[in-house]
């Protein structure tokens, strides 16, 4: 039996993986090319 420990992890893993694409195609839409660079400046 899966903790509820488990149970979360194992669904935000699934969120970031359905998720991910769908945010870094509107956050490179929204900020363009200086999109990456905002990403590791902290915006």
């Amino acid at each position: 039996m899966a903790t509820n420990h488990e149970r979360v992890g194992k669904a935000m893993e699934l969120l970031q993986r359905g998720l991910g694409p769908f945010v870094e195609r509107e956050i490179r839409s929204a900020l363009g090319t200086i999109a990456p660079q905002a990403a590791v400046d902290g915006g």
